[in-house]
This record gives structure tokens, C-alpha cells and sequence, in this order.
């Protein structure tokens, strides 16, 4: 009929469950005007309904629809992984610049399938390293650092939250590798960290600041001396050890 008023139950029909409801209603959506299905996906994708959000975010990719970039981006921090992942997909079809800061912000997502998908888009949009260095496992943080492309910091940062006790070696590593980018960021979330483990352990903290070079990580490294920890203690110690070899000239 191609009457308009069918749209936006189309668009409901696309979200269901049962695969050949949702296939015949993307056929039918085919026949209508690009743009003003375009406009109606892009509301779908404020949807309660999770699968239709899902699928709203997914159809927008085959719509060559510049509007449709920003609410995609930002469908990117949408609070189901599935909605995220297709929003992420979509950007890499469309093929549209504006999206490729908002896909490496989101690489710090926690969700190891969620960062191939915007591994694969960021390659489709010109951006091919970032293929090559995720997998999909937690290593992915230590393999983005070694790039010292000040673009992970960001998500790094955020990635850093989700890492728990387990996987001490990883977080270890990452600070080793963010101290170097010197990014104040960092060297402030380690000063606080190192009295009271705000963003990592007391420990990383303190070989984090030795790393540094920073002459100004040489007043809290000389009060961790006094910590309860005494693991925390020799790290201090050894991270003015380090700090006064990056700066002989200066008395430690």
C-alpha cells in the first residue's frame, strides 16, 4: 500500500522475536521513502523495547542517511551491549568520519565482542590498526597502550575500572604504558591513588610514579615509605631509586 502510517509499526515489527516477522517487516520498510524511514528509525532507537532498539540501530546502516550518525553515536552507550554492538556496525556502513573519536572512546567498553565490532567499523572508516590489535580478550588494553596513540588514553582510563583483582598483571602494565604517554590525567589519578588506592592498588601507584620520571611523584613516594603495607613500601622505595636515576642531578 505504501501508505506512510504503516512505518512506524513496521518499524515495532522489526524488534520482534520471531526472525521472519522481522525479516518481512525490513522487506516492507524497503518500499518507503528513505528518509522518512530514516526518521523514524532514529526515534526507534529512544525505544523502551530492547529489540527494537536493537534492530532500529542495525537497519539504519542500510540507509545512507547522514542524519543518522549522531543519534548512532550516540546509541553507542546504550545500556544493552547487543544495541551498542549494531550502533557500532551501522557507523562503519555509513561510512561517516564524524564517528571515528566517538568508536575509539567506546573501545573501553568492557564487553570483549563490543570492541571487535568497533575494531571492524573503524577499519571500514580508514582506521585499519585498530583491527589488527583487538581480539576481544583483556590484553586488547596492553596491546592499545603499546600504540601510544594519545586517542586510547580516554578509554584506557575507563577501560581500568572494569579490570578487577585477577587481572593485576594487565593493570600493571597498562600504567607502565599510560605513564609514558605523560598524560596529566594519569599522573593524577596515580598521586591519588598512591594514598588510597582510588584507581589502582597503593602498589601500582607508586612503580606508576617511579616510571614517570616526574620529579613531582618524589613528596608522595617518600610518605608511602611510611605505609602499613610493606609491599607498598618497597615499591615506593624502589620508585625514587628509579625517579633519582631519571634525575641525577636533582637530590632525592
Amino acid at each position: 500500500m505504501s501508505d506512510a502510517r504503516a512505518v512506524e509499526p513496521l518499524i515495532k515489527a522489526l524488534g520482534e522475536r520471531d526472525v521472519n516477522v522481522s525479516s518481512a517487516a525490513a522487506g516492507a520498510l524497503k518500499k518507503f521513502d528513505d528518509a522518512y524511514v530514516a526518521e523514524s528509525l532514529v526515534r526507534a532507537l529512544g525505544d523502551p523495547g530492547v529489540n527494537v532498539r536493537r534492530a532500529a540501530a542495525l537497519a539504519l546502516g542500510e540507509l545512507p542517511d547522514a542524519r543518522a550518525v549522531e543519534p548512532l553515536i550516540k546509541a553507542l552507550g546504550d545500556g544493552d551491549e547487543s544495541v551498542s554492538r549494531n550502533a557500532a556496525e551501522a557507523l562503519g556502513k555509513l561510512g561517516d568520519h564524524r564517528a571515528v573519536n566517538h568508536l575509539i572512546k567506546a573501545i573501553g567498553k568492557h564487553y570483549g565482542r563490543l570492541r571487535e565490532t568497533i575494531a571492524v567499523a573503524l577499519k571500514k572508516l580508514g582506521e585499519p590498526k585498530w583491527n589488527e590489535l583487538i581480539e576481544g580478550n583483556v590484553w586488547d588494553y596492553c596491546r592499545l597502550v603499546s600504540t601510544m596513540d594519545s586517542r586510547v588514553i580516554e578509554p584506557l582510563l575507563e577501560a581500568f575500572e572494569y579490570l578487577n583483582d585477577k587481572d593485576q598483571n594487565i593493570r600493571r602494565a597498562l600504567v607502565a604504558g599510560l605513564v609514558k604517554m605523560n598524560d596529566p590525567r594519569v599522573f593524577s589519578l596515580l598521586i591519588n591513588s598512591i594514598k588510597d588506592g582510588s584507581w589502582c592498588d597503593r602498589k601500582t601507584a607508586a612503580s606508576g610514579l617511579g616510571d614517570s620520571g616526574n620529579l613531582n611523584s618524589a613528596e608522595p613516594l617518600i610518605k608511602a615509605l611510611g605505609d602499613g603495607d610493606k609491599d607498598v613500601r618497597w615499591a615506593a622505595a624502589c620508585a625514587l631509586i628509579t625517579l633519582a636515576k631519571a634525575n641525577p642531578s636533582v637530590s632525592i
